[in-house]
């Protein structure tokens, strides 16, 4: 069933575990990413970038989680925009039919981040709708432009100051981590992970979830993170499954590579699950 975010992540708090956000652009992956939340038993959020709604439309994607949602039933889902960088894609998301958005405003000065969070935030919830809302930087490395010098990292006052002026439902904090592959000494901050922690009651974000030391995942959980972001493994998984086929098999049907990747997708679903939750 389709469901608001912030009772799938007042749970979580509540429970002292996470829930995946993994992000899909295309059926099997999102049908992928359903069976194995199914298998578990678990909540999942599916989320969709901007760039994943350029590729696919955004009336499919809605309509794609929503047939989903009715399918395993027993599951709460949620259809989350992911780094939403203007108030207009927000707002289209919401009226589109999403259960969430993350209004991504962390490359404006700090005062400009909570004025663009804050009119998301007035927007949506008079449709309760949740908005996630982010503080300090999660690296890209697609673009490869990293100055681990120039990051600067959110404080705990920070982030209780954030959250007072906009009425976010949950923050994302950047911890160190980056979207795409891992580099070699990425590790989650634990240091400004507990300040944020102690300062805040929301529930906490950890973008760049993907081949993450497993440990380092569990222990950032039992911190306060209540929902992890996966993308890259799904991507690596997906990407794989097909790679391995054309090269195995001698075939031009679609359903046969792309059935592989959607079990692949299963398989990581339920493996990331394990590995944030336990079998929770």
């Amino acid at each position: 069933m389709l469901t608001n975010l912030n009772k799938i992540l007042s749970d979580a708090r509540k429970g002292g575990y996470a829930i995946a956000q993994f992000n899909f652009s295309d059926l099997e992956v999102a049908q992928g990413i359903a069976e194995g939340a199914s298998e578990m038993g678990s909540s999942v959020i599916f989320g969709a970038s901007e760039k994943a709604i350029e590729y696919a439309g955004i009336e499919n994607l809605v309509d794609i989680v929503k047939n989903l949602s009715e399918q395993f039933s027993q599951i709460p889902m949620a259809l989350h925009l992911d780094h939403g960088k203007t108030f207009e894609i927000c707002q289209k998301a919401i009226e589109a039919g999403f259960t969430s958005v993350m209004v991504d405003g962390s490359k404006h000065p700090f005062e400009e981040n909570i004025k663009l969070t804050r009119k998301v935030v007035e927007f949506a919830k008079g449709k309760d709708i949740s908005v996630e809302g982010e503080l300090g930087m999660v690296a890209d490395l697609k673009k490869l432009e990293i100055d681990k010098d120039a990051i600067v990292f959110p404080t705990g006052e920070q982030a209780r100051e954030f959250i007072e002026k906009t009425g976010v439902d949950a923050l994302a904090v950047g911890l160190g981590t980056a979207h795409g592959l891992p580099l070699p000494d990425e590790r989650i901050h634990f240091a400004v992970l507990k300040e944020v922690a102690d300062a805040v009651s929301a529930p906490l974000v950890l973008h760049g979830g993907s081949n993450l030391p497993t440990l380092d995942v569990k222990k950032a959980v039992k911190m306060g993170v209540c929902k992890v972001n996966v993308d890259t493994e799904l991507r690596q998984a997906f990407t794989g499954a097909i790679r391995k086929d054309l090269k195995d098999k001698a075939t031009l049907d679609p359903r046969e590579y792309l059935g592989d990747a959607r079990e692949a997708i299963k398989q990581a679903v339920i493996r990331k699950i394990k590995e944030i939750n336990g079998e929770h």
